[in-house]
């Protein structure tokens, strides 16, 4: 495994607002982990596993063959979600795809997953794979997003520019196909009803990227001492209460946006290091602005989701 996570997958520039601005997603990862690789006072364990957090700052680290101790007085857990598929018929055809492996396929190996595609989607994430299988020449048959609407997003509206049919309020319900998939079926649902099993629409595809549904991966914060709650508009559990000691960033927040991940990751490692010895001045001026403009991203971010009620 390679230093930068899922920031290697990611092709986008960075906006204006971010730390990295006008690069890439994996050029912003190669910067970040050669910086970390020639900072002398930072211990590189890979491939490993943290696999367990215990009293005291205690974490059970798996490295090969070795089990590791490590004791931490300040730790920041920055794991990351899975996702997980939709549930209909036939969900397990092959062809249909996580939006996270057919974009780790497409961005990190160079492999086209298939020609034919329909996105599964229910925010921005989702709809901006389907604009980058299209820039990968990949017909983009159909995008079907969970929400009522989109917020005046521009993924959708470049969408409708490119002529590709936008589903909203609707939810695939069944897969077609013998050796791989063939069509995919979907439906409308209406808030608090379930699909309209007799209205639907089917797709010919030979590929379908589910790209909708996600759970962080908490068990690391749980295990020392923090609790998590479930956010409507995000759609997922999130942190909530946690120890002074613990910090946390990323993905597992909630927030998908690479832009909010790294400045939760500054945040996050100031307070860290705040912790063992305060700040001085200019850096303590940069933590309190940092965390006023994630803040300001984080609401503008919560403003344009639409919670699921089905």
């Amino acid at each position: 495994p390679q230093l930068g996570g899922h920031l290697r997958m990611h092709p986008e520039d960075f906006p204006a607002s971010a730390s990295h601005q006008g690069k890439p997603g994996f050029q912003t990862a190669r910067d970040l982990a050669r910086d970390v690789a020639k900072n002398p006072r930072i211990t590189i364990l890979n491939p490993a596993s943290a696999v367990g957090g215990y009293e005291g700052g205690l974490l059970g680290v798996t490295m090969g063959q070795q089990f590791i101790h490590v004791r931490a007085s300040q730790l920041v857990v920055a794991t990351g979600c899975y996702e997980y598929p939709n549930l209909f018929q036939n969900n397990d055809l092959p062809g249909i795809m996580l939006g996270g492996g057919v974009r780790k396929l497409l961005n990190l190996y160079g492999v086209k997953p298939g020609n034919n595609a329909v996105v599964v989607a229910a925010d921005e994430e989702g709809l901006g794979l389907a604009l980058e299988l299209t820039r990968a020449d990949i017909n983009v048959t159909a995008v079907i997003d969970e929400r009522p609407h989109a917020n005046g997003s521009a993924a959708a509206a470049e969408l409708k520019r490119l002529h590709i049919p936008h589903l909203l309020s609707s939810v695939p319900v069944a897969a077609q196909g013998r050796k791989r998939i063939q069509s995919l079926s979907v439906a409308p649902v209406a808030e608090g009803i379930s699909p309209k099993f007799d209205e639907p629409k089917t797709f010919d595809c030979d590929l379908v990227c589910l790209a909708s549904n996600r759970a962080p991966s908490l068990e690391l914060l749980r295990q020392n001492g923090g609790t998590v709650r479930f956010d409507a508009a995000l759609n997922q559990m999130i942190p909530d209460a946690l120890p002074p000691n613990i910090h946390v960033a990323g993905a597992l927040t909630g927030f998908q946006d690479l832009s909010i991940h790294l400045m939760q990751g500054r945040i996050a490692g100031l307070k860290a290091a705040d912790c063992i010895q305060p700040l001085e001045s200019t850096r303590s001026d940069e933590l309190k602005k940092l965390q006023a403009q994630v803040k300001e991203e984080q609401d503008r971010y919560r403003a344009a989701r639409t919670p699921r009620h089905f």
